[in-house]
């Protein structure tokens, strides 16, 4: 498994292609009914209102440098260089759901790390993981629809009549948000096959898991700020 990553104290045991990525590349493929496209979810989460100049989905989030550090220990599974004992420079950004860039930390429902790490041989490997280790729906049109019940106060019934949404509402209703955007787990939410040197494929899923101690309530001093989440990790990084 990969060892910490020095400025997060996060073992990354792996990647993802974001939920909303999927969700959008699978609306401009279609699907045979309710098809929905890209500018649907484009309209629908910039709202009535858009911020101009910042990202529709996940608008609220700051920007982090370090290293990835491989442990070797995945390089049987997988020929990506990424994977080879040694350490390999990252940027990523932290960020919590919603269009709103001024939005309050700690009322998000949503909290997100995305990496992208580049090798020496130029290749790029780009993740992005939410604490959700589930979708609630399988299909993009149903998200879409998810977010419109969410937008309308129909969640509820939306809910019962997806009744696949039921492991996502159990993993729902035990969450306790972290105080901190650094003792978050953050989860994939798709399978993904790692080839190794001989054609062997090895289906997994990823997760990023916190070497931190966790704690439950921010801090005091950052309770009262809508950067709350992000003052308690810059004031982490430098201790």
């Amino acid at each position: 498994m990969a060892q910490a990553v020095s400025w997060w104290r996060y073992a990354l045991v792996g990647v993802l292609v974001g939920a909303l990525a999927l969700a959008f590349y699978f609306a401009a493929t279609g699907f045979p009914s309710n098809k929905v496209d890209a500018q649907d979810f484009v309209d629908l989460q910039q709202g009535a209102n858009p911020h101009e100049g910042f990202r529709r989905a996940h608008a609220k989030g700051f920007c982090v440098a370090g290293d990835f550090i491989s442990s070797g220990a995945l390089a049987d599974y997988s020929v990506a260089e990424v994977f080879a004992a040694g350490s390999t420079p990252l940027q990523g950004r932290i960020s919590i759901a919603g269009n709103n860039p001024l939005a309050p930390d700690l009322k998000a429902p949503v909290r997100s790390l995305a990496l992208s790490i580049e090798t020496a041989a130029g290749d790029v490997w780009r993740t992005a993981m939410n604490t959700p280790p589930v979708m609630a729906v399988r299909h993009p049109q149903d998200f879409y629809q998810q977010l419109v019940a969410l937008g309308n106060g129909t969640i509820q019934q939306f809910f019962a009549e997806h009744p696949e949404s039921a492991t996502f509402r159990e993993w729902a209703a035990g969450y306790r948000a972290s105080g901190s955007f650094a003792t978050e787990v953050y989860h994939s939410i798709n399978a993904f096959y790692l080839v190794a040197a001989n054609g062997e494929r090895q289906a997994v899923r990823w997760r990023a898991v916190p070497r931190a101690e966790r704690i439950d309530a921010v801090p005091a001093e950052f309770a009262d700020s809508d950067d709350a989440l992000q003052q308690e990790f810059t004031a982490r990084l430098r201790e």
